[in-house]
């Protein structure tokens, strides 16, 4: 562990700092011997280039530039609010009695970060009357023709990609993506007035999540993904509904630092065969900055069915979700279709008369499997005590750990 990494670790939200400044890009800079985020603002990645009256134009340089005419050279004072997941810290920097953070964005050169905060929009919305800086161009106009034979990830990689993409600030405007991967996937954002659709289909889900690393065991579902993004609200919230095509698991030799369903097939062993094919999966989704919640989750098989709801948390790669298993699917399902004493004692639809509660909780490459064998004999209309109750998705304010490049 490097004294660094210790100097770093121990900085927590009021944390002053200060020190000789020397700008990286339009939002991040030098200030001693830290790294540090501007808190609350994107500007364009150093290398970006934007479209201004139909021409290129290096938008990232300029804000680039303009934070380093501001800091070089020069004491610079901050106020931190935490780290992000790169143990940079996050804060409030100015130089003398002006604030960097205001200053990049009422100036055109950074946007509000919407996504995490909305301390900064105002400044934004006072920018775009004096249209002509780096960052206010690139909102309204960054378009990218996509051609790429191999896009490699941390633990693996996405193959033939090609398409559109048009940003807009740190948000996707629209577009238009074909991958091989998964066995050929589309992405497609479409402007809906002030919103926007969102249309996701992988051919092969299970054999995308293990070619991107993110997850082994997952074989075949086709998946479709289609919802909308709210763009009347500031962190535009995403409600949509998600369904998976006929699935199964398998158990696998683990991967460092990939996922697996290993202990999810041994945990499901105690209530019928988990190597079933499922029929399918179907499930409410809605996204707010990187928490992602489920609502309605239902598979179900021969030998098992299970629902699900709960929350996966992108920015720390954390879920907690929680359901029933309900073994004999096929028969102990049946009374959940008789009115008023059906949904009394399964729970409702895809409930059974004997399930088992559960709950997936912990890190997304190490999830730990809890079943509660006290509510097996429980009647449907008391199960919840187990499952816990669930819950519309809180918008949330920005947190450090959220903050991207």
């Amino acid at each position: 562990m490097t004294v660094a990494f210790l100097l770093v670790s121990a900085i927590t939200a009021g944390t002053p700092l200060s020190g000789a400044g020397r700008a990286i890009d339009g939002d991040s800079l030098r200030v001693g011997g830290y790294e540090v985020r501007l808190f609350g603002i994107d500007a364009p990645e150093a290398k970006q280039t934007c479209s201004r009256d139909g021409q290129p134009w290096a938008c990232g340089l300029a804000s680039a530039d303009q934070l380093a005419t501001l800091v070089d050279g020069r004491q610079v004072n901050c106020i931190a609010v935490g780290l992000d997941r790169y143990q940079r810290v996050v804060a409030r920097c100015s130089v003398g009695s002006r604030e960097l953070n205001r200053y990049m964005v009422a100036t055109g050169y950074a946007v509000a970060y919407r996504r995490y905060a909305l301390d900064y929009v105002s400044a934004e919305e006072s920018a775009k009357a004096t249209p002509g800086g780096a960052a206010a161009t690139a909102r309204e106009s960054t378009r990218f023709a996509v051609q790429l034979e191999r896009f490699v990830l941390e633990r693996g990689t996405v193959v033939s990609v090609a398409g559109r993409l048009e940003l807009s600030g740190d948000r996707i405007a629209a577009a238009d993506l074909g991958t091989g991967a998964g066995r050929g996937s589309t992405f497609r954002v479409t402007p809906a007035g002030q919103a926007r659709n969102l249309n996701v289909y992988v051919a092969d889900f299970g054999q995308l999540m293990k070619e991107t690393g993110w997850l082994d065991g997952l074989v075949g579902g086709d998946l479709d993904l289609r919802g909308r993004f709210d763009d009347t609200q500031g962190l535009a919230p995403f409600a949509g509904r998600l369904r998976i095509g006929p699935y199964h698991f398998e158990k696998v030799t683990p991967r460092a630092g990939v996922g697996t369903l290993n202990s999810t097939i041994d945990a499901l062993r105690r209530a019928g065969d988990p190597l079933q094919q499922f029929d399918s999966l179907e499930a409410s989704v809605a996204k707010v900055a990187d928490r992602i919640e489920l609502k309605d989750g239902h598979t179900s098989g021969k030998s098992i069915g299970l629902t699900t709801a709960g929350t996966i948390d992108l920015a720390r790669d954390q879920a907690s979700l929680r359901g029933i298993v309900v073994p004999g699917f096929a028969l102990n399902n049946v009374l959940s279709n008789v009115p008023l004493l059906g949904p009394l004692l399964t729970g409702g639809k895809d409930g059974g008369v004997f399930a088992i509660a559960y709950r997936l909780e912990g890190p997304l490459d190490d999830l730990k499997t809890d079943v509660n064998m006290m509510s097996a004999m429980t009647p449907g209309a008391l199960r919840e005590i187990f499952t816990g109750s669930g819950g519309a998705p809180q918008t949330r304010s920005e947190t450090p750990s959220d903050h991207a490049p």
